[in-house]
Formats: structure tokens, C-alpha cells, sequence
């Protein structure tokens, strides 16, 4: 049996149920629902239909396929909010790998930074010192020219020479 649930521009919601449908006449109700095939009955209005105007037997199948459908409904709508529960969970995690990847690159530029600073700071006081080893070496070259300037300045370390000739010496060439 199938059961076609049709709104129809002059009628409403109606039903059309077919009995005995081979797999030829299932196909052709699939393409085209309104699909006459000399077989089954129709009720008008659904929201108005009553159970004496159905069948006992095609009563009780649509009550236990709309049974089913609820329950298959409850079923979609669980897993749905499962699907969506996971959604929000996955974004979450989404979101706090974005923020520790984001906290690690800052701590890495921060890292980085720090290191600057110190390169900076370590070639700023290579050259205070280069400059501090300089002036002391000038320092140390003026004390030791000093220390010479006063060594040769000392009493008795200046000789003064005098040179004369005799008559009786011969000259030397300049």
C-alpha cells in the first residue's frame, strides 16, 4: 500500500492511498504523486478526516507509520543536537588552540624581543670596554713617556759633549 499526502489547489490536504502497487506503478507515483492509477481510494482535508472515512486496516498502518515517523523524528532531532552540541565543543576547542597558538606567539616574539635587548645591551658594553681598553692604553702609553721624559731628565743622565780640535790632531771627515 502507498500512501500519497498532497496539497491540492482546490481541495486541500488530501490522501490518496493505493493498494496492490507493483514496482512499475511505485515508480510512477514517485515521478508524479498525483499519478491516477484506477486503483485505491482518496479522503479529502486531512485536518478534518475521520477514522470512519479510512479503512480499519490502512487506520491502523498510518498510525503505526506515523508512530514510526515520530519516532524517527525524535531520533533526527537528538542526533541533530548531538551534531550541534559537537559543533560548538569542536569550536571551542577551535577557539582555545587559536588563543594558546596565538598566547605562543607572543611569548616567542616576547622571547624574541627579550633576546634583542640583551645582543643590544652585551655589544653597547663590548664597546664601552673596547673604548675604556683604548683610553687606558693611551693612558698607560703617556705614563710610560712620562716616566722616560723624567728618567732622561734625571740629574746626571744629561752629558754634554764638547769636541775641539788640536793642532796636533788630525781632522776627521764630517
Amino acid at each position: 500500500t502507498v500512501a500519497s499526502c498532497l496539497d491540492h489547489p482546490h481541495h486541500g490536504k488530501t490522501q490518496l492511498f493505493r493498494r496492490g502497487v507493483n514496482l512499475h506503478q511505485l515508480e510512477q507515483i514517485m515521478v508524479h504523486p498525483r499519478t491516477h492509477t484506477g486503483i485505491g481510494y482518496y479522503s479529502f482535508n486531512v485536518d478534518t478526516v475521520t477514522h470512519s472515512d479510512t479503512p480499519p486496516d490502512e487506520l491502523a498502518a498510518c498510525l503505526q507509520h506515523k508512530e514510526m515517523l515520530e519516532k524517527k523524528l525524535e531520533h533526527c532531532e537528538q542526533h541533530i543536537e548531538h551534531l550541534l552540541h559537537d559543533e560548538e565543543r569542536r569550536k571551542q576547542e577551535k577557539e582555545k588552540e587559536r588563543k594558546r597558538l596565538e598566547d605562543v606567539r607572543r611569548a616567542e616574539e616576547a622571547r624574541k624581543l627579550e633576546e634583542a635587548r640583551k645582543l643590544e645591551e652585551a655589544r653597547r658594553a663590548a664597546e664601552a670596554n673596547q673604548a675604556l681598553l683604548a683610553r687606558l692604553q693611551i693612558e698607560q702609553n703617556k705614563e710610560i713617556e712620562r716616566q722616560r721624559n723624567r728618567k732622561l731628565n734625571a740629574r746626571g743622565n744629561n752629558c754634554d759633549w764638547s769636541l775641539s780640535y788640536s793642532d796636533g790632531m788630525p781632522r776627521m771627515a764630517d
